[in-house]
């Protein structure tokens, strides 16, 4: 469009000057003694535009050549740019199909002229890893974080999910907790944190982490209570946890958060963990004040399994929840347990028989069939016994009963092993 209107206005500006010189052509005279030129004032005119233009295009072109390295470096730029681009497109559609050593290569390729640098190291990071070179990945990470240190969140989180990827759990847990004091609002450094505490075990850093999950919103409220009460549980299942506190199981009890203490895998833990440390009375009443506020099959079971100097009571509370709950197979069994701790063993038979009617699991039968031979009802314990293997998936051989009668039976090895385990001596 410029060079249009260049055109048009040199072609009115010829036609004026060309109108001008009709009527008076106009003479210019040059004169140095001895010479002198006269020409006519458009001829003039007409040498000097050509004079200009060719001045124009002469220092353009030296102006030009001047550029000519510079241009020459911004192209050859442009193509390694464009060549990384598609080194960079080639490595991470690697990635995805599961090429590890062609996608690492090609990340690596033009890595200078590569305008995401950060990514082609992770990418070759992970493709390392999948290889199996540990080495090459931590190398990886390390250029990383030495080009774009202000990055260090995005490079040490990928590390440390390396890690836990590879099995690192503890290494990853030392690159976390250093993220943690750097970041300590990171959202996925506390996800990862907690799932690395979760792997370890550490349910006493865990709780210590608690609160910061819940501040930060890291999980959805209802993962956060189901969370809560898992660290709960297996804290309070822990003999250390009751040294590590004043040492008063009520003191250590109402430490715990009021969700967790109505919490029936919590309440079973810790009775266990009394139990465990020969604290019945304390199990027992922390059971029965559970019990008594919401009745849960869970909690009847732990309560059938606590001897404690209390038994009447103990079966007097069980029985109250007969009327509601007539046919519960843990309520029953829980009264059968009772009754033959308490010396009632009739009862206990009556309660047993129909805990395992009621279809009532855990090797129940196999605890029926003790009782049934201390009873001294011994081929009555066999078929138990028997119904007890064939619970745990265990198939005894046809004679079994002959065995125990006396008659030598070759059994397969791994069935020799878990009769021993279930199966009381007969003497």
């Amino acid at each position: 469009m410029k060079l249009v209107i260049v055109c048009i206005v040199t072609l009115v500006i010829a036609m004026g000057l060309a109108l001008m010189s009709m009527d008076d052509p106009g003479h210019v005279v040059l004169a140095r003694e001895p010479y002198v030129i006269r020409m006519p004032l458009l001829l003039l005119i007409m040498m000097l535009f050509v004079l200009f233009v060719f001045l124009y295009l002469l220092f353009n072109f030296i102006a030009s050549l001047s550029k000519a390295p510079g241009r020459y470096r911004n192209w050859r730029q442009h193509r390694n740019e464009q060549a990384a681009h598609l080194h960079n497109m080639e490595g991470f559609c690697g990635l995805i199909e599961g090429n590890w050593t062609d996608a690492e290569s090609a990340l690596l390729k033009k890595l200078q002229y590569n305008k995401t640098p950060l990514l082609s190291y992770l990418g070759a990071a992970y493709a390392a890893q999948q290889q199996g070179r540990l080495e090459r990945r931590d190398h990886y990470l390390d250029e990383a974080l030495a080009k774009q240190p202000q990055e260090h969140l995005a490079i040490n989180l990928t590390r440390a999910r390396l890690l836990v990827q590879s099995g690192e759990i503890s290494n990853a847990r030392l690159c976390l907790e250093g993220l943690m004091k750097k970041s300590p609002r990171s959202r996925p450094v506390l996800r990862l944190l907690a799932e690395v505490y979760r792997e370890l075990s550490d349910w006493a850093s865990l709780k210590l982490l608690l609160p910061s999950l819940k501040k930060c919103q890291v999980f959805p409220a209802s993962e956060i209570r189901q969370r809560e009460h898992e660290i709960y549980e297996r804290l309070v299942g822990t003999d250390e946890y009751l040294e590590s506190s004043s040492g008063h199981p009520a003191f250590v009890w109402k430490s715990l958060p009021a969700g967790s203490r109505s919490n029936p895998s919590v309440i079973g833990s810790y009775a266990r963990t009394l139990v465990r440390v020969g604290n019945t009375k304390e199990a027992e009443t922390v059971l029965r004040r559970a019990l008594r506020k919401s009745y849960h099959p869970e909690l009847i079971r732990h309560y059938g399994l606590i001897h404690s100097p209390f038994v009447e009571y103990q079966i007097e509370l069980a029985e109250s929840f007969l009327a509601q709950y007539p046919q519960d197979p843990e309520l029953l069994l829980a009264l059968a347990r009772l009754y033959r701790y308490h010396g009632q063993f009739e009862k206990a038979r009556d309660y047993y028989e129909r805990s395992i009617g009621a279809g009532v699991g855990g090797g129940v039968c196999t605890d029926y069939a003790t009782m049934l031979e201390s009873m001294g009802e011994t081929d009555l314990a066999l078929d138990y016994y028997k119904k007890g293997l064939q619970e745990q998936g265990v198939h005894a051989a046809s004679d079994t009963v002959g065995a125990r009668a006396g008659a030598p039976v070759m059994l397969p090895e791994h069935v020799g092993e878990a009769v021993a385990e279930i199966m009381p001596v007969v003497r």
